[in-house]
């Protein structure tokens, strides 16, 4: 079995990791704490490499006449995988090398006005940033999830 970690300075998963070694027993559960897509009819899901397991486990239970988009956002070409989206969600990854964002990716979805529901995941900052903009946007606090996966860093001297 093979399973990608997103490796970051400061996370408890990566340090964990670094323990690690060939013949190790692992137990694995989850994807945790996500309960699947909201009924609606309309779905936007976005995020980064982090919530890349949880955005496939939405898609995967989407029901086939489902309606919506989906946006990942990964480092390079390299990390983009064959996922399966009902033929009505439009499936766009996007690439941080040409200087995408899950916030801007988040920015340019259509939003219908009813019937939708909106899951964002990615960097703690830009989750908060990402619930401010729903709401903003006219979406009320029971039609979205916005989720931090992870926390940035920032070096002694960086601001």
């Amino acid at each position: 079995m093979a399973f990608d970690v997103f490796v970051h300075a400061g996370g408890r998963v990566t340090d964990w990791t670094a323990t690690l070694r060939p013949g190790t027993d692992v137990v694995l559960a989850g994807p945790g704490g996500d309960r699947g897509p909201r009924p609606a009819a309309w779905h936007g899901l976005v995020g980064d490499e982090t919530a890349l397991p949880v955005i496939a486990r939405h898609l995967a239970l989407l029901p086939a006449d489902a309606r919506g988009a989906a946006r990942i956002v990964v480092p390079d070409r390299a990390d983009i995988q064959p996922l399966t989206a009902p033929p009505g969600v439009a499936l766009r990854w996007l690439l941080r090398a040409e200087g995408a964002t899950p916030l801007a990716a988040l920015a340019e979805l259509s939003i219908p006005e009813t019937g939708r529901a909106v899951f964002f995941a990615a960097e703690q900052a830009e989750a908060q940033a990402a619930r401010q903009a729903l709401l903003a946007r006219g979406l009320a606090r029971s039609e979205f999830t916005a989720a931090g996966y992870w926390s940035a860093v920032t070096a002694p001297g960086e601001a």
